[in-house]
Parts: structure tokens; C-alpha cells; sequence
């Protein structure tokens, strides 16, 4: 019973944290971060940028450098042209491009 509202409370404030993370990336549309790769997906990056400690995503068809193929077994993403690499745990510099409330999504561009 109270493991269950305990678990719940978390969450929420997990929530609310993040919405109020997203407002305030909302005023930095444009701006440079670095930040640090929390998670590597076929579709893209997860950066958690510094100081901040919002996440967001650098989707793969926005990395136009390059072709990048995923490798589920080093959790990387590689270019097949320029051998880039981006590993869990790379710092990267990154632009805010887009927040999305409603979605509670940062869309972020590599530099």
C-alpha cells in the first residue's frame, strides 16, 4: 500500500522536476551546453547536459556528417565515413533547438 504512493510520490516529483528543467531550457533556445552521453539509442544520442542535469536527444537524422550506424554491443553509434564515435559517458557540446512541453522533450543539435 505505501510502497505503492511512495513509488507513485517519486514519480510525480520526478515529473515536476523535469517540466520545470524543460521551462527553463525553453529560455535557452539557441544556446551551447556540453553535456555527457546517458544513453545511445539506433535513433539517436541522450545527453544529460551538465550543471543543468536535463536530458535531451540529438536525433540521428539531425547528425548529417556522417551515415551512423548503432552497435548494440559497445552502445555507440559510428560514422561509417569519418569513424566518429559516440560512447555512453563521451562529454559533447550541444545547442538546444527545440523544447516541447506537452511532450516533456529537449531536442538538442551536436556542434
Amino acid at each position: 500500500h505505501s510502497s505503492d504512493m511512495e513509488k507513485r510520490a517519486v514519480e510525480a516529483e520526478r515529473e515536476a522536476v523535469k517540466v520545470k528543467q524543460l521551462q527553463y531550457m525553453k529560455n535557452r533556445l539557441g544556446d551551447e551546453f556540453y553535456g555527457i552521453i546517458s544513453g545511445v539509442r539506433p535513433y539517436g544520442i541522450f545527453i544529460e547536459i551538465e550543471d543543468i542535469l536535463a536530458e535531451g536527444l540529438i536525433h540521428i537524422r539531425n547528425m548529417d556528417d556522417d551515415y551512423y550506424n548503432y552497435d548494440e554491443d559497445s552502445l555507440s553509434l559510428y560514422g561509417l565515413h569519418t569513424g566518429k564515435s559516440y560512447r555512453l559517458g563521451d562529454r559533447i557540446k550541444v545547442q538546444v533547438v527545440n523544447v516541447n512541453l506537452e511532450e516533456k522533450q529537449l531536442d538538442l543539435l551536436l556542434l
